[in-house]
């Protein structure tokens, strides 16, 4: 049986811009196939009262993102491959979300919810020990309104993301996958990317062509061919960012070839 989390949108303040934050979310979650990667909407509705809109998800057991990584993640003493898998899986779903014409837009790690697979799950073998589902579609866009709709966080925004002004920005799949780049760099070092510095200048950076470093102590403990995949997705250029497609073929083979090493 499928446990169900409400999540729930008051109306009265803003009701306007709320509304379509729950629109936004409804439409990119009801014309993405089911994917384990990927939240399951299980239905939506309306107060009677007309005091708040709901939307009825599938229940994840493990929390965010963030608080896996902070709790679990980071008491790990060796890095676990199945965590290989499992963000394989996640960025199959990204593909499937952006063959459904959806742009996210807020890739983080704080859009990410945990299910721990449990006893009474239906497990194969090929299946992580979790799974990492994506969340939180509030902000996505398609690519023909992307520039109506707030943008997410931009400390974790691409170059041509970013632009040079509130309306000279583009915003492609490959900016999708750059986010999912700085949330590799969020969950191997346990801390914000640019962390040092506040988002405008983080921003400034990463338009000017600089690249988030790996710290030395996290090189000793991750794979690298994880870092490698992190560094693609953090291209410069949009055009050479790999798809969502390559990067979860790219992790699924390096966790073969971890496991079988």
């Amino acid at each position: 049986m499928v446990e169900i989390a409400v999540k729930k949108t008051m109306l009265n303040q803003q009701r306007r811009r709320r509304l379509e934050v729950f629109k936004r979310e409804l439409r990119a979650l009801s014309r993405i196939p089911k994917h384990p990667g990927i939240v399951q909407i299980l239905g939506f509705g309306k107060d009677p009262m007309d005091e708040f809109v709901f939307i009825l998800l599938e229940k994840c057991n493990g929390g965010s993102g963030w608080d896996w990584v902070q709790n679990v993640f980071s008491t790990f003493t060796t890095f676990p491959l199945d965590i290989l898998l499992s963000l394989s899986i996640l960025a199959e779903g990204c593909s499937l979300m952006s063959t459904s014409g959806i742009l996210h837009r807020d890739l983080t790690l704080d859009n990410i919810l945990i299910h721990t697979i449990t006893s009474t799950d239906a497990k194969s073998p090929h299946e992580p020990q979790f799974l990492m589902k994506l969340c939180d579609f509030g902000v996505s866009g398609t690519p023909a309104d992307f520039k109506e709709v707030p943008r997410g966080k931009m400390r974790n925004y691409a170059p041509e993301a970013i632009g040079e002004g509130s309306d000279r920005y583009e915003y492609t799949e490959g900016s999708d996958v750059y986010m999912f780049g700085t949330m590799l760099w969020e969950m191997i070092h346990n801390k914000l990317i640019w962390s040092e510095c506040n988002t405008m200048t983080a921003n400034k950076r990463v338009v000017g062509g600089e690249v988030a470093q790996v710290d030395e102590t996290v090189r000793e403990r991750v794979p690298q061919g994880l870092i490698e995949v992190m560094y693609e997705c953090m291209r410069y250029q949009a055009e050479e960012r790999p798809t969502f497609k390559e990067v979860s073929e790219k992790l699924r083979t390096l966790h073969q070839t971890l496991t079988q090493a």
